[in-house]
């Protein structure tokens, strides 16, 4: 998964070349950030009832989904390094990864496929 983070990085990179932020933040950070946008669009909860979409990432009120179900097993993975981790600080931490070690953990709970199909999207 090594390999992948930092071509997940590169791809980052790339995705946000001309973001006047980008500078900002860490590139850990940002990959965090928008592959947790990645996943959250491929998920119903991105759609509101009434047509619209929401722009950032919530608070899943559903475990079924693809998004739901990555919430919950980053907030687990989380737990095993930090014992207060509820549902708000995961979003907190998924919006501005504080350190390279946590994203490497959110990194980690990611499927490949979904890395992959991520990667191909700004890379390839």
């Amino acid at each position: 998964m090594v390999c992948l983070f930092g071509t997940a990085i590169n791809a980052t990179t790339v995705k946000n070349n001309d973001n006047d932020y980008f500078d900002k933040y860490t590139d850990w950070s940002w990959l965090i950030y928008d592959i947790s946008d990645f996943i959250y669009q491929k998920s119903p909860e991105y759609d509101t009832l009434d047509g619209e979409k929401y722009n950032n990432p919530v608070i899943p009120y559903s475990n079924s989904s693809i998004w739901g179900n990555w919430f919950n097993n980053v907030i687990d993975e989380l737990k095993t390094e930090f014992d207060d981790v509820n549902p708000s600080l995961c979003l907190r931490v998924l919006e501005n990864c504080p350190t390279e070690e946590v994203a490497m953990l959110i990194f980690n709970t990611i499927e490949i496929t979904v890395v992959t199909e991520f990667i191909s999207k700004y890379v390839y």
